[in-house]
């Protein structure tokens, strides 16, 4: 426990804590009363924080969906018109060299750890003096007048997830190009634009939709690195200090938290993926014909014979 381990307070103030938290009562009673206490929204009493773990781990959570949401959206943007060089470089032979050059600036980045990347972008702005390393500046600011501090972390998030999504686009994109449909669409004389718009792009739907589940499902865990490095008060650096401080109830709720975002992301990515992608629709299946009704329908001339 943590008053435990601070040898000024007194065996009466630690008991008393223990009592109000409910550490003398036994593990399923605690544990009921937490599940009572999730369902709720509270998540438990964070004896860090002195006040309930629910309304600490929303407050964080606006920054973590702020950071992770922009980064995902510009490593997406990002990551489809890099990919999109592969289906090009195969028609048109300048377009080979970039495409080569992606793979290769993918497989480095790929390669390194986001916090060595984080250390770098960090170790560039102190140069610079442009950017602010840490922090998220005055809470009471707009956040049109804290986006500067936004810049690295997303930044940093940024090129750790567009090489892995850069590889699975380029990889579908390049099978798509060779699928019966896009070959039928050219015979009609579809090219260019069109043909990458309407044929190439959804023929990738098996591909993106779980990327789309997985990304979203791994915003916490992502950001935890990030967070901690450039100090952004989200739930990774709540995450940190909870374990640090040993606050059961705060890192049991981001638990919760983060299993449910994936449940839920995956769910909704392959729910969509269904409805888009008619190839995953069940096909409905005819009944088994009696045999006495299959002789009905024989011709007379076939029986005579």
């Amino acid at each position: 426990m943590i008053l435990q381990m601070d040898p000024a307070q007194s065996p009466a103030a630690i008991e008393a804590q223990a009592r109000r938290l409910g550490l003398e009562d036994g593990p399923m009673t605690r544990y009921r009363d937490w599940l009572f206490s999730v369902a709720k929204g509270d998540g438990g009493w964070s004896a860090l924080y002195g006040r309930p773990a629910g309304p600490l781990i929303w407050h964080r959570a606006e920054n973590t969906l702020v950071l992770a949401g922009l980064s995902l959206f510009g490593a997406w943007c990002l990551a489809f018109l890099s990919a999109s060089a592969a289906p090009l470089a195969r028609r048109r032979p300048e377009f080979r060299i970039l495409d080569r050059l992606l793979t290769l600036a993918s497989a480095l980045l790929l390669s390194t750890p986001s916090l060595i990347l984080g250390m770098v972008l960090a170790a560039w702005a102190l140069q610079g003096g442009s950017w602010p390393v840490g922090g998220s500046g005055d809470p009471e600011l707009s956040w049109a007048a804290r986006w500067p501090h936004l810049f690295l972390p997303s930044l940093t998030l940024v090129a750790a997830t567009w090489p892995w999504l850069h590889e699975h686009l380029r990889n579908a994109l390049i099978q798509a190009q060779g699928s019966l449909q896009l070959l039928a669409a050219r015979g009609r004389g579809l090219s260019g634009l069109r043909l990458f718009a309407r044929h190439l792009l959804p023929a990738t739907a098996a591909t993106v939709f779980p990327l789309l589940g997985w990304s979203a499902g791994g915003l916490l865990s992502g950001t935890v690195v990030v967070e901690t490095l450039f100090s952004w008060p989200g739930l990774g650096t709540l995450l940190v200090d909870a374990t640090l401080g040993r606050d059961l109830h705060v890192i049991a709720s981001l638990t919760l938290l983060s299993g449910g975002l994936v449940v839920v992301a995956n769910a909704v990515a392959n729910l969509a993926h269904e409805i888009l992608d008619p190839r995953l629709r069940p096909v409905p299946t005819r009944e088994p014909v009696p045999a006495q009704e299959q002789s009905r329908h024989i011709p007379a001339r076939e029986i005579a014979g």
